[in-house]
């Protein structure tokens, strides 16, 4: 993942990294997470935006898009998908996003 070693993750992905490790072993570095965040084009990026998002507060997606992780379209996107292809069972994060698209 040359994208991911290019770029240092900010501290939005750091904290939401940090979570998901509490309640799941492995859910890739914070780097990979980043990556996964930006580009969620392949299986394995999906399943590891979606984990992270799964045990995220509102407040830690709110941080993402304080640091530019993504666009308030983008990650609403991204949950919609998500969601519509239940990895992440969250409709308040859905909603929640809804007023950023």
């Amino acid at each position: 993942m040359a994208h991911a070693a290019a770029e240092p993750p900010p501290r939005s992905v750091i904290n939401l990294h940090n979570h998901a490790q509490i309640s799941h072993h492995g859910v890739a570095t914070a780097s990979e997470l980043l990556t996964a965040l930006k580009l969620p084009n392949t299986p394995e990026r999906r399943r590891v935006a979606a984990q992270a998002l799964q045990e995220a507060e509102i407040a830690e997606v709110a941080d993402l898009l304080v640091d530019r992780v993504l666009s308030g379209l983008e990650l609403h996107r991204m949950l919609s998908s998500l969601s519509q292809e239940g990895a992440v069972r969250r409709p308040d994060l859905v909603d929640w996003s809804e007023r950023f698209a």
